[in-house]
């Protein structure tokens, strides 16, 4: 019975996943200075792969629903705050102009 369920949200977590990727480059060599992406972007590693030990260890912690919705909820906050960024910096260009 929970198959599908799950199933289905696998296949939103890929396809938003999969957009991020696609998005993510074009958003650094949009906002990030080409001589510093690289150093930038490792810096954010650390926090990254935190969360991702995390995410896996809470699986031996807690039930796999709130996992899932613990893991969710950091995938809308970053979604939320790249928005915020792009609008931030879409009000910082128009002011300019």
């Amino acid at each position: 019975d929970a198959l599908w369920p799950i199933f289905i949200a696998f296949l939103v977590l890929e396809v938003t996943v999969g957009t991020f990727y696609a998005v993510s480059s074009s958003l650094r060599s949009k906002y990030l200075p080409g001589d510093l992406q690289a150093s930038i972007m490792n810096i954010f590693r650390l926090p990254l792969n935190m969360f991702v030990v995390l995410g896996t260890k809470m699986t031996d912690w807690y039930e796999p629903r709130i996992v899932f919705f613990t893991v969710s909820a950091w995938f809308l906050m970053a979604a939320a705050l790249q928005w915020l960024m792009t609008v931030s910096k879409a009000a910082d260009a128009k002011k300019q102009d």
